[in-house]
């Protein structure tokens, strides 16, 4: 089936998108709101005709024993969804997995829309998760939904899937089907790359820094240290080991191309002191920043981590400042591996080939300047997996959107795919 064979009825597909948007399937540590969402995505893969399954993380993660499993999330109405289109046998099956799970929509204020009303003006769509990611798997969907009603068999399995707690560095449910044994010969992520063929993702370290102090006003006379001058430090710290990545370590080939060449450190939340309008006046008891570190693949979790802590010690101990004052590191959730695939491997080489067919024109392959449940394909279920989806802006942010020309080309990637690698 050529990419002018292919029917894809772009106002279902927007239809389809809003209608996943409208579900408020936020997850908000340790728990999650996935359940309404995986109920409709269940009811939608049973119409298309596939065989579905569900699976449930919590009954996964007591039978493992490997420490794969974040201990403190709860998994309580959350399950993961399964959808598998049989082959007729002896074709290669392909998994097509995606996220239900969208980050909160508060505090920040939405202008375009509501966060769970989404609005479209014929170009984007606008709502939480559209682009991260219920863009992605309504392109899968649909996708799949195309091939059947033109009456295409597969040879080889394909497998849809819908999974709990991505977000917040959990990927508990893409862990929880690959243990399942729901695996594959290739798999797709459908994250928003920007129609950019991704056989890799950079890790993550996500680290809390913070800086003691002493709460209270130097009224009578008492030396009283604010944190709030050596967290500004800390920044300083971070700005210099971001710059000592960029200036002394070599740029990974697969980030050559990328417009995000080296491994960014990036400050996500600051506090000090009682924050309300009305809270105390005094000096802040502690001060602290999370950051998130990023790594490329091939660096281990200790070693990238102590070469930080090496850096961030050293500054430290020649600070003035800091040297004397009480400073912790603590890293949270997990560390998110960095993942890669290869350029070589052959789903990748034909991932490339049904984009450009898509696309009209050689896709852009590079490795993705953002970390997601990649590595967990491979590390807990044998499955070569690479990154590609639709364009989309203001992730973890108001007003978020998706592209939906993109998203037409996604799903006509997906149907190509489907037809060239399970036959």
């Amino acid at each position: 089936m050529d990419k002018d064979e292919i029917r894809v009825n772009r106002s279902d597909l927007v239809q389809l998108t809003m209608d996943l948007v409208r579900l408020p399937t936020v997850n908000a540590p340790p728990n999650g709101q996935e359940l309404i969402g995986q109920i409709y995505i269940e009811k939608l893969m049973r119409e298309i005709g596939l065989d579905v399954h569900r699976v449930y993380p919590e009954i996964i993660r007591a039978e493992d024993n490997s420490g794969a499993f974040l201990t403190d999330r709860s998994f309580e109405d959350r399950y993961c969804v399964v959808g598998i289109w049989h082959g007729t046998g002896g074709g290669r099956s392909l998994l097509l997995s995606g996220h239900m799970d969208v980050t909160p929509p508060e505090p920040l204020a939405w202008k375009q829309c509501d966060p769970f009303e989404p609005v479209t003006d014929g170009t984007v769509i606008y709502g939480r998760g559209t682009a991260d990611m219920k863009g992605g798997l309504a392109a899968m969907l649909t996708a799949v939904k195309v091939l059947k009603d033109s009456g295409f068999a597969p040879s080889g399995d394909v497998l849809l899937e819908s999974v709990v707690d991505e977000e917040f560095a959990g990927a508990n449910g893409t862990i929880a089907d690959r243990l399942a044994g729901y695996n594959a010969d290739f798999a797709i992520n459908a994250e928003p790359t920007g129609l950019v063929v991704c056989p890799a993702c950079v890790g993550a370290h996500i680290i809390k820094i913070t800086v003691q102090g002493k709460a209270g006003m130097p009224y009578t006379g008492e030396a009283i240290y604010n944190p709030v001058n050596g967290i500004t430090r800390v920044i300083d710290i971070l700005s210099e080991y971001e710059r000592e990545l960029a200036d002394h370590e070599v740029c990974h080939p697969l980030w050559q191309n990328s417009p995000q060449r080296d491994r960014a450190v990036i400050i996500t939340k600051l506090s000090a002191g009682e924050t309300g309008e009305h809270g105390q006046l005094g000096t802040p008891i502690d001060a602290w920043t999370e950051v998130v570190i990023q790594t490329y693949p091939g660096e281990e979790s200790e070693e990238s981590f102590n070469r930080f802590k090496t850096f961030f010690d050293k500054k430290i101990k020649n600070s003035q400042e800091l040297q004397k004052r009480s400073i912790t590191l603590d890293r949270e959730y997990r560390y998110v591996e960095p993942s890669n695939c290869g350029i070589d491997h052959d789903g990748v080489r034909v991932l490339i080939g049904c984009v450009e067919k898509a696309l009209g024109e050689l896709p852009k392959v590079y490795g993705a300047p953002f970390s997601c449940d990649l590595a967990a394909f491979y590390k807990y279920g044998r499955t070569p997996a690479c990154v590609f989806g639709p364009i989309g802006g203001n992730l973890h942010a108001p007003d978020e959107w998706v592209d939906i020309e993109s998203l037409e080309k996604a799903t006509h990637a997906f149907v190509l795919m489907i037809k060239n690698w399970c036959h």
